[in-house]
């Protein structure tokens, strides 16, 4: 793989790299250590693999969260969703807008689902009742 500005993705596609005879085959984006890094830096590969990871974890505390008392499941996004968000941020963090929303939205919907709110409930309230801010 790689690794060049989105300018420089656009006017040279076109690089052959020589392993003995042969060609290496070029990679778009690879999984390292959990973190999908992408030939632009752009992140955007490692964003849909957070979301995937994330949803189905999401889904199953919306089934369990009206046997719960809030702060369970609090201690359960925590532990097992909050650790997918954060994982490898210091390589990625300084990412787009578009990442960023996304980042938001799942840990909005997490926070409305703890709190048993909706989605008009104003995010830096439900942050600051269930101790989230950074």
């Amino acid at each position: 793989m790689i690794i060049v500005s989105h300018k420089a993705l656009k006017t040279n596609r076109d690089i052959n790299i020589f392993y003995g005879d042969s060609i290496l085959k070029q990679q778009r984006h690879f999984k390292y250590l959990g973190v999908v890094v992408d030939e632009s830096l752009a992140w955007k590969n490692h964003m849909s693999y957070i979301a995937l990871r994330v949803y189905p974890k999401l889904k199953l505390l919306n089934r369990n969260s009206s046997f719960l008392r809030p702060a369970i499941s609090l201690k359960i996004y925590k532990m097992t969703i909050l650790l997918i968000l954060d994982y490898g941020c210091i390589v990625w963090g300084l990412y787009s807008k578009e990442n960023s929303d996304i980042l938001e939205r799942l840990q909005s919907k997490a926070m409305q689902i703890i709190r048993r709110t909706n989605h008009l409930t104003c995010t830096q309230s439900m942050r600051e009742r269930l101790g989230l801010n950074c």
